[in-house]
């Protein structure tokens, strides 16, 4: 490896002698006047050599500075206004870097929320879930995920997905995403809610109709009794039964 290594340095340092010596003869084919000697015409002729090639490795460092801030650029872009928040926590949960998306979302400005403890921003209901799913990510060296209520200093209710690793040669960091799941929450309370009162309103028609049909047989008995007391004082039947015709 060290081998190849050296052999692919050896021929970028060829190819760049032999662009150098064909730049330089396509800017001169004369001899520098007044040069005799051999000697002092060649080293004319590598200090020539050495100049373009320091000109060329300039140009091909200006052209991979720019790509490397076209690079940059794209992936600040990228990171800054990703659709979700972006975050790396030391191992005591302090922010150490945060993208524009958290600072928005939670409402805070990303100078006062450097620096700061996350968990502080945890709702005190999700304090105990948050402290554990923290605990586990540098405890398993793998992706956690949960589940917490934030209260970011707008104070208004916030749901999020966390999702982080352990990261960093020293672990002693985690990268963490923040997804907001408001919408998706309080959709399912919406249609828990629904649930709810579909069920309240299905138990009332369950007592109504239960209530309906005892009512209904109690006047069946009653009808039965009155057309007995006719039957045995003599006279016919007050009530006629549907259900006794076919008997």
């Amino acid at each position: 490896m060290a081998n190849d290594k050296v052999k692919s340095q050896t021929r970028t340092a060829v190819d760049l002698r032999r662009q150098a010596e064909e730049r330089l003869r396509a800017k001169t084919t004369q001899p520098h006047a007044g040069l005799t000697s051999g000697e002092a015409q060649r080293l004319v002729h590598e200090l020539e050599v050495h100049q373009i090639e320091l000109e060329m490795q300039n140009e091909e460092l200006s052209r991979s500075r720019k790509e490397v801030e076209t690079a940059l650029d794209n992936y600040t872009d990228l990171y800054e206004f990703a659709p979700v928040g972006y975050l790396t926590l030391d191992r005591e949960g302090t922010v150490q870097s945060a993208n524009l998306t958290t600072a928005s979302l939670l409402g805070i400005e990303r100078s006062r929320l450097l620096g700061r403890r996350f968990g502080l921003l945890v709702a005190e209901e999700s304090c105990l879930r948050f402290a554990e799913f923290f605990a586990k990510v540098f405890a398993s060296q793998g992706k956690e995920s949960c589940e917490v209520t934030l209260g970011g200093e707008s104070k208004a209710t916030l749901f999020v997905q966390l999702e982080a690793m352990a990261s960093g040669a020293s672990g002693q960091e985690c990268r963490m995403a923040v997804i907001d799941i408001t919408e998706r929450r309080q959709a399912q309370e919406h249609i828990r809610k629904y649930n709810e009162e579909l069920q309240t309103i299905n138990d009332e028609l369950i007592r109504f109709n239960n209530a309906s049909v005892e009512r209904e047989l109690r006047m069946i008995d009653l009808k039965k009794e009155i057309n007995e007391l006719c039957v045995q004082s003599g006279q016919p039947s007050r009530y006629p039964l549907d259900f006794e015709k076919g008997t």
